[in-house]
Formats: structure tokens, C-alpha cells, sequence
């Protein structure tokens, strides 16, 4: 029996010319750090072929809702080759921490963990940035 801090896990098909920035052994350590369980673990893959920029996106439902069961997701998103080596320093130099302790810090019995919320990177000219809803 797998130990991860996630109960499932799914992988994208690539489309071509994108790849994943980091494997699950960096994701696994970084939710570990943090004390973060999560739901589903998704290594994603816009249907594009257009990078929109998203790096991560963690995401908190409360409630069980239609098709979706309560609690906490991950989705790491591919890039383009050409970027992959920066977005992994970026991903490895914190931003993927910050995700872990943002969905660690989601107590169901919190006014906070009471709603949903969504925490999304992404890299806009050369910079991550944060927003959370």
C-alpha cells in the first residue's frame, strides 16, 4: 500500500510540446513539509496548445459537492519545454510550499476552512504570482 499525502492521483496526457516541470517526488516532499492531505493530486495538461502561464492551483471545497468530494486538491500544470528548467527553480525555491501550507492551513472546523478557496500561480513575465480567492 502507497503512504502519499494524497488519496488520488491522475496524470495528464501531454500535449505535445509541454512537459512537467517536477515529479511527485518533489510535490510528495513539499506536501510532507507542510503537513498537508490532500484529495487528488493532478499533474495537468491544458487542452490547448496556448500556455496560459498557470503553474499550480490548490483548491479547498468544505463540502461535498456534484462530482466532487470535499477537500483539498493540487493540480501542477505542464509548460513548455523551453521553460520547464525556470519553472521548476520557481516551484522548488517555494512557490510549491507556499501551496502545500496554504491547503495544510484549511482546518474544516475553521471559519476560514468553512468556504471554498482557490490558491492559483502563475508566471507572468519571467515573475510568479498569487491569487487567492
Amino acid at each position: 500500500m502507497d503512504d502519499h499525502p494524497w488519496e488520488t492521483y491522475s496524470r495528464a496526457k501531454l500535449h505535445r510540446g509541454f512537459v512537467y516541470p517536477v515529479g511527485r517526488t518533489m510535490i510528495e516532499h513539499e506536501l510532507r513539509a507542510a503537513g498537508a492531505r490532500i484529495v487528488q493530486l493532478s499533474m495537468a495538461c491544458d487542452a490547448s496548445d496556448h500556455w496560459d502561464g498557470t503553474l499550480l492551483i490548490a483548491n479547498w471545497h468544505p463540502r461535498d459537492m456534484t462530482f466532487l468530494a470535499k477537500g483539498a486538491r493540487l493540480s501542477v500544470y505542464a509548460v513548455p519545454p523551453q521553460s520547464r528548467l525556470a519553472v521548476a527553480q520557481i516551484l522548488q525555491a517555494g512557490l510549491l510550499r507556499s501551496a502545500a501550507d496554504c491547503l495544510a492551513s484549511l482546518d474544516p472546523g475553521s471559519a476560514r476552512g468553512g468556504s471554498d478557496h482557490r490558491w492559483r500561480a502563475r508566471l507572468r513575465g519571467g515573475t510568479a504570482t498569487v491569487d487567492e480567492d
